[in-house]
């Protein structure tokens, strides 16, 4: 037998603390924060800015990044997304990868982290725009994707694939 009850438990806190406890490995965490600044979710992106800003003035390790995916990109103008990556670049850079390799090891130093109310569509265009801009960073390590060159620009056949397999345009 089914009971049903109008009683609600409180939901969780829209902070959680999980975001700011990353894997051991990683000491640096970046949010991306890419819910709609006004409107229904502009409450809640106030909210998570206000908490972030409280949080991070203890935590020196931990920032935000707000980027109102639908105001920016609309339904597919993906390449707007070079306005986020300009401001998530240089955390980029700093966080790297894991590499194991005969001269040792190299941890990764930073996570990002992205909130978003639906986490379908915003999410994974921002974390397959990252894992690409990853990819291009590991070929040109190891030398097969040349200095200031896209998958895009150099291997067009595999983003065509990709986007065959994905649907999502991931090589802007």
């Amino acid at each position: 037998m089914i009971h049903y009850t109008t009683h609600h438990p409180p939901t969780p806190p829209t902070h959680h603390p999980h975001p700011h406890h990353p894997p051991p490995t990683t000491q640096s965490v970046t949010a991306i924060n890419l819910v709609n600044q006004h409107g229904s979710e502009g409450r809640l992106a106030e909210q998570f800015t206000r908490l972030s800003d409280k949080f991070s003035s203890s935590h020196t390790n931990y920032h935000l990044v707000s980027f109102d995916f639908h105001k920016e990109c609309g339904a597919t103008n993906y390449s707007r997304l070079e306005v986020l990556w300009q401001a998530l670049s240089s955390d980029f850079e700093v966080f790297g990868y894991y590499v194991s390799t005969s001269k040792g090891v190299k941890q990764q130093q930073g996570v990002f982290r992205t909130n978003c109310v639906d986490s379908l569509d915003r999410t994974n265009v921002v974390q397959g725009m990252l894992a690409r801009k990853q990819l291009e960073m590991q070929l040109s390590r190891l030398d097969a994707l040349p200095p200031n060159e896209t998958l895009a620009s150099y291997y067009p056949e595999v983003c065509v694939r990709v986007l065959s397999v994905f649907v999502l345009r991931v090589c802007v």
